[in-house]
């Protein structure tokens, strides 16, 4: 006996927000692409890093949200620090990207 109920769609994929999924080429400072999610609907967001180039004192990599807009620099230095980060006007010791715990800020 055949059912007339329509089949039902399954559930949209519900991804944690800290899920983070990268690809690109060997180099992770250049044509790298982080894929995370965003806001309530899950929204896709994409960022991609170029490094144009290493010069004896440093490098700078630009890094862009969903392909063409610029959202930040790791400007990278020789030695024993990993520089600093610009988001925006704020600029910090890239180290505190990774530092243990959090903040509102």
């Amino acid at each position: 006996m055949a059912s007339n109920v329509p089949p039902q769609s399954p559930p949209a994929p519900s991804h944690d927000p800290y899920d983070l999924f990268f690809t690109g080429r060997d180099h992770p400072r250049d044509g790298c692409i982080m894929i995370g999610h965003v806001g309530a609907e899950n929204r896709p967001v994409y960022y991609n890093f170029e490094t144009a180039n290493v010069t004896p004192t440093g490098t700078r990599t630009t890094v862009y949200r969903d392909g063409n807009q610029a959202v930040g620099f790791f400007d990278w230095t020789m030695g024993v620090h990993l520089g600093m980060v610009t988001i925006g006007t704020k600029q910090v010791p890239m180290s505190y990207l990774v530092m243990q715990g959090s903040t509102t800020k």
